[in-house]
């Protein structure tokens, strides 16, 4: 006697289905790869890689080639901003300069990712279209979690596409220091974010420099502060609120703790609302952070 064949059933819920295709990766990031040991052959006579990686950001740019009338609105702000009044309204003027860099420090190893986020999309907010100037992330090789979600569906919720997003990645941080420098002085950009572990003193300066030069606003997420004299223009410290794993539903805990050389205390719970391009504020504020440092 035949056994009948048994008909198996399985069934996914909506929710499993909608994440799953959120993580599908998608083409939306143009992505750079500099060699190892660019910074210290760009040093020497044979400076070949500097042309070449000069070359590709000169084709980007020419690529994208914003009109005269994009962005013009944004042209005359000088600085950044979350769009949130409760924010904005109680900076100081040029706390968010786009002459200068920003450090943003995740209060501890879980929050680096969250931070890198929150700061990308501060710069976001200065995109108006397709044609607009790119913003230029840059990440070592190891930080996969952020490469991944940079070429995911996901940045489309921050208003970026492959137009005005460009990842560029290095093995080591001294070809991610040089790949920074060479990109302020040979293309426009809306802003350079970067992730780093920790960042000398000696290298800070340098982008300061590159970036009043430039005015171009770099937003440095760093797991260390920053020792030495001071060459940032704000220091923010970023957690999470919530034990959540998505930057869309996720409350996010905000302090600055210094402009310039004045140390500052203020604090933040936001949350970024994608329908309206901007982050919105809790009505009360929080404790200040007990510490900044990774544990």
């Amino acid at each position: 006697m035949r056994k009948e064949a048994e008909i198996l059933s399985h069934q996914l819920a909506p929710n499993t289905v909608l994440s799953l295709l959120d993580e599908t990766s998608a083409p939306l990031a143009t992505h750079i790869t500099i060699p190892t040991g660019a910074s210290i052959s760009s040093s020497m006579t044979d400076n070949s890689t500097s042309n070449e990686f000069t070359r590709s950001l000169k084709s980007l740019e020419l690529s994208i080639s914003p009109t005269s009338s994009t962005h013009s609105s944004n042209q005359k702000e000088t600085e950044l901003n979350f769009g949130t009044p409760q924010i904005d309204l109680s900076l100081p003027q040029g706390t968010l300069s786009k002459d200068g860099i920003h450090e943003f420090n995740p209060k501890h190893f879980r929050d680096q990712d969250l931070a890198f986020k929150t700061a990308l999309t501060v710069a976001a907010r200065e995109i108006s279209s397709s044609e607009t100037k790119p913003i230029f992330c840059f990440l070592t090789e190891d930080q996969t979690n952020l490469i991944k979600w940079l070429s995911s569906r996901e940045i489309v919720k921050l208003g970026l596409s492959k137009e005005n997003l460009i990842v560029i990645t290095a093995k080591h941080t001294d070809d991610l220091l040089w790949a920074m420098e060479e990109t302020l002085h040979s293309v426009d950009a809306v802003a350079l974010v970067a992730h780093f572990t920790l960042l000398s003193n000696i290298s800070a300066q340098r982008l300061s420099f590159a970036s009043q030069s430039k005015k171009t606003p770099c937003l440095l997420i760093c797991n260390h502060k920053i020792d030495g004299p001071n060459h940032t223009t704000s220091k923010w410290t970023v957690w999470a609120e919530t034990e959540e794993e998505n930057f869309q539903s996720d409350k996010i805990g905000l302090s600055l703790s210094q402009i310039k050389n004045e140390k500052q205390n203020a604090n933040w719970i936001i949350k970024w609302q994608a329908e309206k391009g901007r982050f919105t504020t809790a009505p009360k504020e929080t404790l200040a952070p007990e510490s900044t440092k990774i544990h």
